[in-house]
Order: structure tokens, then C-alpha cells, then sequence
């Protein structure tokens, strides 16, 4: 996240300038804990509060969303094709 530009801040700011009002943040980790506590959720937090006209929600870690957990099962799947 602050490895590499733009940061949540940028992102957000220039979301809310050009009229965006609904931000969705999705982290791209397996799970809520450690780094996702530690640091999106502040990052988000600090976010809000420095754009009120926007309504920013921290959505679970990608990993949590069945989604993701069906399109791993998927990849798997197929992949145990190939070796047959």
C-alpha cells in the first residue's frame, strides 16, 4: 500500500473529485487479520474522515468472498485436468 504510488488517499481523492460518492474498498488479501487490521482499516478510516461527502466501506478481504474460494476450486479443477 505505501510501497507504491498512487496511495488509498490519492485514489480516493481523486475518485471524489471527479464525483464519485460511493467507495468500495476490496483488499486483495486472504484474510481480514494482520495487515488488513493493522493498516487498510486505519488507511480507510483516515480516508473518511478526510472526505466526508464520500461514503467509503471497507469491504472483508477478498479471500472471505465465496466468489473467490469457487474460482480457486475452479482453477484447481482444471489444472488437475491437465495432468491426467
Amino acid at each position: 500500500m505505501d510501497c507504491a504510488p498512487p496511495t488509498l488517499d490519492d485514489v480516493v481523492a481523486e475518485a471524489v473529485d471527479s464525483g464519485v460518492r460511493h467507495i468500495r474498498v476490496l483488499p486483495l488479501f486472504l484474510a481480514d487479520e494482520g495487515h488488513v487490521d493493522r493498516d487498510v482499516r486505519p488507511a480507510v478510516a483516515a480516508a473518511s474522515a478526510a472526505h466526508p461527502s464520500a461514503d467509503i466501506r471497507l469491504l472483508p478481504a477478498m479471500g472471505q468472498h465465496r466468489f473467490f474460494r469457487e474460482m480457486l476450486a475452479k482453477i484447481t479443477t482444471e489444472e488437475s485436468k491437465l495432468d491426467e
